[in-house]
């Protein structure tokens, strides 16, 4: 969000690799991956509804569906480089994580499921944060 606020007002944002400067800690449970996504990956206060239908059909279309459609032989050449790339990717980021468990190893397998929850995240935005409710 502070990015995209930032590139609005003209600055010029990079992205850079911080696995040097940060580690991710995962959340504890099921549960509360299941909640907390919800509350971050929409982006509500930066985002307008109509870019936040063409993210969710991105997420969708590269993370969602892939999955799935190999899962029931439909997959094509596209779906299976996009789960070739997922997986691929996980090598480079894994540095970036403290534990790095069978969890984060098989966490592809999560990705529909997380499609599913930022759909529902923006379709329902999540009004509570840590046992505070917003309007």
């Amino acid at each position: 969000a502070q990015a995209r606020a930032l590139a609005r007002l003209g600055w010029r944002v990079s992205f850079h690799d911080g696995g040097d400067l940060i580690a991710v800690d995962m959340h504890d449970s099921a549960v509360d991956t299941w909640r907390e996504w919800g509350r971050s990956l929409g982006l509500p206060d930066v985002t307008s509804p109509a870019w936040k239908v063409a993210d969710v059909t991105v997420v969708w279309l590269t993370l969602g569906l892939p999955l799935p459609r190999l899962l029931v032989g439909r997959a094509g050449a596209l779906d299976r480089l996009l789960l070739a790339l997922r997986a691929i990717m996980s090598v480079p980021l894994a540095r970036s994580y403290e534990r790095r468990g069978a969890a984060y190893w098989l966490s592809p397998l999560a990705d529909p499921l997380a499609a599913a929850r930022l759909t529902w995240s923006v379709v329902r935005p999540a009004r509570r944060w840590r046992d505070r409710d917003y309007v």
